[in-house]
């Protein structure tokens, strides 16, 4: 997720999750940032919560499928854990 010049954490988190899922954002309340130097570059998170409705439509455009005439939905698998 990245925010456009002067865009604002509730504006950023309400795009990406239309983009991404296709899904509305409402109630969106910026709660928190977190910025963390990892040596020569910067992390920055700015935290946002709300109510997500309407129903999950991933477009295939952020993940990987299958190269074929008919194409499936694109479905991640869930990410392990990462160990600390």
């Amino acid at each position: 997720m990245a925010a456009w010049a002067g865009e604002s954490p509730v504006a950023t988190a309400r795009r990406e999750l239309a983009e991404e899922t296709g899904c509305t954002l409402h109630e969106a309340v910026h709660f928190a940032d977190h910025r963390r130097d990892r040596g020569g570059w910067i992390n920055q998170l700015a935290l946002v919560t709300g109510l997500a409705e309407g129903q999950p439509a991933p477009t295939g455009a952020n993940c990987w499928t299958r190269p074929s005439s008919r194409q499936k939905p694109c479905r991640r698998k869930p990410r392990p854990p990462r160990a600390r």
